[in-house]
């Protein structure tokens, strides 16, 4: 039964060019075969819809797309995108899938293509 869903796996990633040399890392992050329905949260001043959703302080907030997960505060802020990232007072997600998040230690965070942190210097290249 492993071999099977072993088989079934890697026919899987092959669909998505997806490739391991070995099958545990291929499997550890597998892309889902079809993408499953959004998700349906009610709340009080309505439904939303959508992926990953989270509920922080009577807000809610879904990602758009399956491949993009949500992060948030305490306090309620909710950010949904592409790889998110979070601090003690704030978070933020790209808009890109290929793009990228960075924070410094005083918890400014910025995204966009190829940020990164030089010191206290923050930068994203500049897209086209």
């Amino acid at each position: 039964m492993k071999s099977l869903a072993l088989l079934l796996t890697l026919l899987c990633f092959s669909s998505f060019n997806i490739c391991s040399a070995n099958a545990a890392e291929a499997t550890s992050n597998p892309a889902p075969a079809v993408v499953p329905p959004p998700e349906c949260v009610t709340t009080a001043s309505g439904k939303v819809c959508g992926y990953h959703c989270l509920t922080v302080a009577n807000k809610t907030q879904c990602a758009g797309s399956y491949d993009q997960s949500c992060v948030s505060l305490p306090s309620g802020e909710i950010a949904c995108g592409y790889n998110c990232i979070q601090t003690k007072t704030s978070v933020a997600c790209a808009n890109r899938q290929r793009d990228n998040c960075v924070a410094n230690n005083a918890g400014t965070i910025i995204c966009g293509n190829n940020c990164n942190i030089n010191g206290a210097f923050m930068s994203c290249d500049k897209t086209e």
